[in-house]
């Protein structure tokens, strides 16, 4: 006895129906569809995947296991991006506490100008370090200039 493993249009266009409303679920609930498989959903479709498998043809255990390790491989590399984002935060913070007491330019974007002034301190928006130069907050990515202040009277 031979299974057939293809849909007949019936079932592909209720199918196909059920994954469009399933997407307009997520979208409705702020859940971009358009991402990268995340492990939560990696998981979730291998265990789909085992569920739903042919009795006559299961998931070999060669199958198996090259889908755990990759689902593993996923997994630090979730952990190491995460990693990553830590030390690319903290290089930012250091190279913006090294701009204190610093006379900086940068470009506004406002008025097309070069702007300049010292920083006065650093302040945190958005778990961004942002220098404060007078009253103004400016992103340490625009600057471009960084040199020692003017001393008074010169």
């Amino acid at each position: 006895m031979e299974i057939s493993t293809t849909l007949d249009p019936a079932q592909l266009a209720a199918t196909r129906r059920q994954v469009e409303m399933h997407n307009a679920e997520l979208k409705a609930k702020g859940i971009n569809t358009e991402k990268d498989l995340g492990q939560d959903k990696y998981l979730k479709l291998l265990v789909t995947q085992l569920r739903y498998q042919d009795p006559q043809n299961p998931l070999q255990n060669h199958e198996f296991a090259a889908q755990m390790a990759q689902f593993s491989a996923l997994e630090q590399m979730t952990k190491m991006n995460s990693s990553m984002e830590k030390v690319i935060a903290s290089a930012r913070a250091g190279e913006s506490y090294n701009m204190l007491g610093k006379e900086v330019a940068w470009l506004d974007p406002d008025t097309n100008e070069m702007q300049s002034g010292v920083v006065k301190a650093i302040v945190l928006a958005d778990n961004r370090p942002m220098l404060r130069v007078g009253n103004i907050d400016v992103d340490p990515s625009k600057v471009a200039s960084v040199s020692l202040p003017k001393a008074a009277g010169q």
